[in-house]
């Protein structure tokens, strides 16, 4: 519950920005009833201190600006319009006004200045308030053309951050402005132009009160401090982007492994926090993504705003209860989506952008930017990629990123004003024995880890400073992701199921090379303590040669760095080390150094001749020794022709019989 209501708080002060303004003047004590005579005159003016702004590298920032705009004024006797140089100057105030008619905000947005009273404290005194809606309109009709500024009566004030209107607080980093000689009334205050920050718009008011002794009114003049508390005044980093990969449990991490198969989806989450409040003309919100040519991208992105309350019904109490969930949004009406494959650098880019024209109202008719109503939320991209054929191997890495570019201040045109930051992840395949062709040297690295040999070939092959010798071709091998010979299969789990394929080695057969080498690729590792495994096991010997009935163990763990370092220039969730473990025993471990931006591959901590090797020997089919003479041949030929002699005498004395 109380997570339901810290949300639905949220909603209503981050989205709405609905604010009490001010009281109407009245007696203390007699709520809604005016008895002392107002004092205040139209040449009456205030002023507003807003606290909490940040200082830019220490200083102030001198592109900032504070725009203020009256929504709400007060009206006086002698001089309705309140305008400098018309009317009678020294009027009464006699009570306030929306700025902004029909005409501008339509008639359903004309704010309301009718005081309302408490219901559940009449003793306080009734108070005028502005509404989500209302605000919204009137903030769409300013930021629609400048015109429309200069044809209302809203005294707008533009205030540069200077040394005179501003008080700096060095220990905390921030800074505080006043704006002076504001005419009593409502403001929506916008400010914009900061390098580092966004500041979400502030209402406050300068009004009348009845003074302590009940002699008169006196102006009450606003102060705020902008706090992170504060959530309908709140001042943020500008908006921040991550890239991360989703993995078991929706862990998430920098980098990862994955093998080169269809169906094994890497998921892939793009945070962006803060949503930003827009109200210009020339916003820009959009988010690129960029797949190097290993992956291909799955078609299946979405955007989702979580923790949104999603439907408010009443319980059988008739309270009110939030429905807190994932809000999806519409492709199309939220965002639009663009994806495009560089026939050159054969990389996939997609472009997420939620400004969905690129001029125009904002939130209005031509429904620009819809976000406005999660502002201050955090939006998540995902989607799915898959490695293909063209994944790079071992340490050299598969890059996502991302970059998010905005404008802190969308009533300006110009690419000096849009800002961008961007993050990557780093996904690894590996393999063994070199690769699919063995023809570059991040190919051969892994060369010789597990070699065919045979009786007698001739060939023999240098690893490193070691000699395999009777290397052997034509080898066929099976891989598995289980143990074949320990595998119990059921009706619905077949071991054939459990077969190795991708789009490399599409039935799972591997063959040995000329050199004696299996080349396996595209294999995803695992964790420390938690490897990969996968099972290797002779399906058909080369002719003559008997096959070897072991199965061989493979396993594979990789480690990732966990954080930056500018020094070293290794980013988070590069690869650290890889091991590879035949049946247990054989060890090989590849330390990746980014030392000085050179990077290097030592095995087992030396930079050369450092591999431990493994062999999977045939033997040749023999026939049976001959020995001790001629043994019992002589014999059987002997008895043989003696039966063919006595069945030959028996034919012919029965032939004599018969004449």
């Amino acid at each position: 519950m109380k997570k339901i209501l810290s949300v639905v708080l949220t909603l209503a002060m981050v989205l709405g920005m609905s604010v009490t303004t001010f009281a109407e003047t009245s007696t203390p004590g007699t709520p809604g009833v005016t008895e002392t005579p107002a004092t205040g005159k139209s040449g009456d003016t205030g002023k507003i201190t807003i606290d909490g702004f940040a200082l830019e590298d220490g200083q102030l920032p001198s592109t900032l600006k504070i725009s203020a705009y009256q929504v709400v004024k007060a009206v006086y006797a002698n001089n309705e319009t309140i305008t400098d140089g018309k009317g009678d100057n020294n009027g009464s105030f006699s009570s306030y006004a929306a700025v902004y008619g029909e005409s501008a905000v339509g008639a359903g947005n004309v704010i309301d200045t009718t005081p309302i009273e408490d219901p559940t404290d009449k003793t306080k005194v009734p108070e005028i308030t502005i509404s989500e809606d209302q605000l919204t309109a009137v903030w769409n009709h300013i930021a629609e053309d400048d015109a429309n500024v200069d044809n209302e009566a809203c005294n707008q004030i533009e205030v540069a951050v200077t040394a005179d209107n501003t008080k700096t607080d060095a220990a905390n980093g921030t800074f505080s402005v006043t704006l002076t000689g504001l005419k009593v009334g409502s403001y929506l205050i916008a400010v914009s132009g900061s390098e580092s920050k966004i500041y979400n718009p502030i209402v406050a008011s300068i009004y009348y009160k009845v003074n302590a002794d009940s002699t008169g009114n006196i102006l009450d003049e606003a102060n705020f401090s902008i706090l992170s508390t504060d959530s309908w005044v709140k001042v943020t980093d500008g908006p921040a982007v991550e890239k991360w990969v989703v993995g078991e449990d929706e862990e998430t991490s920098k980098g990862n492994s994955a093998n080169i198969k269809e169906g094994d989806k890497i998921e892939f989450a793009v945070p962006i926090t803060p949503i930003p409040n827009y109200g210009g003309k020339h916003p820009v919100f959009n988010v690129v993504d960029t797949l190097d040519e290993g992956f291909d991208y799955n078609n299946d992105l979405k955007v989702v705003i979580p923790g949104i309350v999603s439907e408010v019904v009443e319980d059988e109490d008739g309270l009110p209860v939030a429905t807190v969930g994932d809000k999806v949004l519409e492709e199309g009406k939220d965002y639009t989506l663009d994806v495009k494959k560089d026939d050159t650098t054969k990389k996939t880019t997609i472009t997420v952008n939620f400004v969905v024209t690129d001029f125009g109202t904002i939130n209005g008719t031509t429904n620009d930017y819809t976000l406005n109503q999660y502002v201050g939320e955090r939006a998540i991209i995902l989607y799915s990629a898959t490695l293909n054929e063209n994944a790079a191997d071992n340490y050299e890495e598969n890059v996502n990123d991302v970059s998010i570019k905005y404008t802190k201040d969308s009533n300006i045109n110009g690419e000096d004003v849009i800002e961008e930051k961007e993050d990557k992840t780093f996904t690894y395949t590996f393999d063994i024995n070199g690769g699919a062709n063995g023809s570059t040297s991040i190919k051969e690295l892994t060369s010789g880890i597990l070699t065919k040999t045979g009786e007698e070939t001739g060939k023999d092959i240098e690893i490193g400073n070691k000699t395999i010798t009777d290397v052997l071709k034509d080898a066929e091998f099976t891989l598995y992701t289980v143990n074949p010979d320990t595998f119990k299969p059921t009706d619905n789990d077949k071991l054939e199921d459990h077969i190795y394929t991708n789009v490399i080695h599409p039935t799972g057969i591997i063959a040995s090379a000329e050199n004696g080498q299996l080349p396996i690729r595209g294999l995803a590792a695992g964790t420390t303590g938690k490897p990969a495994k996968y099972y290797l096991k002779e399906t058909k010997a080369p002719t003559g040669y008997s096959l070897n009935a072991h199965v061989f163990e493979i396993a594979i763990e990789a480690t990732y760095h966990e954080e930056s370092n500018k020094v070293t220039g290794v980013e988070a969730g590069q690869l650290k080390s890889w091991k590879i473990t035949i049946d247990g025993k054989t060890t090989n471990e590849f330390t990746v150094s980014h030392d000085g931006g050179t990077v290097k591959v030592y095995t087992n901590e030396k930079e050369e001749n450092g591999m431990n090797t493994s062999t999977v020997p045939n033997t040749k089919i023999a026939s049976l020794p001959s020995t001790g003479g001629i043994g019992t041949t002589i014999f059987t030929f002997g008895g043989c022709a003696i039966m063919i002699l006595a069945a030959a005498l028996y034919f012919i004395s029965r032939r004599k019989s018969a004449r």
